[in-house]
């Protein structure tokens, strides 16, 4: 018996009251349902800027039946960024998840994460990383003892659905 893969591609959709998108952004899902009617879906919602990736993962509550399957419930949600840039940080970041319908059980979530992109460079640091920086956004202040700290706020939204 031939084992089916069970990762699916997602593209999310932008809604109206997203001020800024920062980058394309993508959903992946993947299950672990085996022969159960009720297991956990986990959906990674994953934005590229240049060399920087933010996903926010969310994980829920999922019960299937055939052809048919609904989200009965979050049950959590993290938010992880990876980068090639030395000294990056994501701080001061808010998370929500919630029901397109506004109740449960529903086939579609809505997305919503915001928060400061902070890295800090030296005299030390290419030319190349700063140029980079800049590219993607970042505004840089004034050094501090050697120390320039770049910044980029970001407002991230989208919908995870579970049907495509």
């Amino acid at each position: 018996m031939r084992k089916r893969k069970s990762r699916q591609k997602i593209f999310c959709i932008g809604f109206a009251f997203c001020l800024w998108i920062s980058g394309f952004t993508m959903v992946s899902a993947d299950n672990a349902s085996g022969m159960d009617k009720s297991y956990i879906k986990n959906f990674t919602c994953t934005n590229n800027i240049g060399n920087t990736k933010i996903e926010l993962n969310v994980s829920a509550d999922v019960w299937s039946d055939g052809p048919y399957a609904q989200i009965n419930k979050i049950i959590g949600n993290d938010l992880n960024v990876t980068s090639d840039i030395p000294y990056i940080e994501f701080e001061d970041y808010n998370i929500d998840v919630w029901s397109a319908e506004g109740t449960y059980p529903t086939t579609r979530l809505f997305y919503t994460y915001n928060g400061t992109l902070k890295v800090k460079v030296t005299d030390a640091t290419p030319t190349v990383v700063i140029e980079e920086l800049e590219k993607e956004g970042f505004c840089g202040g004034e050094p501090v003892s050697g120390i320039t700290e770049y910044i980029k706020n970001i407002d991230e939204c989208g919908e995870i659905q579970l049907y495509q």
